[in-house]
């Protein structure tokens, strides 16, 4: 179990499963939406995906049509990116997580729309242009190997949780990424 949330605290969610690939986004709309110079996006299963609190507070925008972004309505924090075609996954901002989701970013994507001002000094592929293959025929389900990693345990679960930090703040604030 992973957990995560708002910078308010008001939305609450655990990802019950394990996070999938994860790719840095330098798309424009990634980087408004986000006031960055990239995003990292992790796969997450629907049906992993469990909102605990602040259903009230989450508010949707539909960013192109096909893709919609959730986001909390009290402090703007972006959450997920939603792509109509693939119900069954979506993007989870992973900046949002309390905890390690024992993946690592295995690609920067749209580097062609890269910010200026920003450099990519580390060593990841480097997806130009976009491409949208199906998700899940892209070894997300089922495929041990795409979720392994040291602090993992075969199944993709989180083998820190038991000393797992809560956040510094305090307990009250307890597309082609498919590629």
């Amino acid at each position: 179990m992973i957990r995560g949330g708002c910078l308010c605290g008001s939305i609450r969610y655990e990802v019950r499963g394990p996070v999938g690939r994860v790719n840095n986004c330098h798309c424009i709309m990634c980087r408004k939406a986000h006031g960055a110079a990239f995003v990292t996006y992790g796969r997450v299963k629907a049906e992993d995906f469990v909102l605990l609190s602040g259903a009230d507070d989450l508010g949707s925008y539909q960013s192109s049509e096909p893709v919609t972004r959730t986001f909390c309505k009290k402090c703007g924090s972006s959450l997920q990116f939603i792509v109509a075609e693939w119900l069954e996954i979506f993007g989870l901002a992973l900046g949002t997580l309390d905890d390690d989701p024992c993946v690592r970013p295995s690609k920067h994507i749209f580097v062609d729309f890269k910010a200026p001002w920003f450099d990519i000094i580390y060593d990841l592929p480097n997806a130009r242009s976009r491409s949208l293959p199906n998700p899940m025929a892209d070894d997300f389900c089922g495929a041990r190997s795409v979720f392994a990693s040291p602090c993992c345990n075969a199944s993709g679960a989180n083998l820190n949780n038991a000393t797992a930090q809560t956040s510094p703040i305090g307990s009250g604030y307890a597309t082609a990424w498919f590629q």
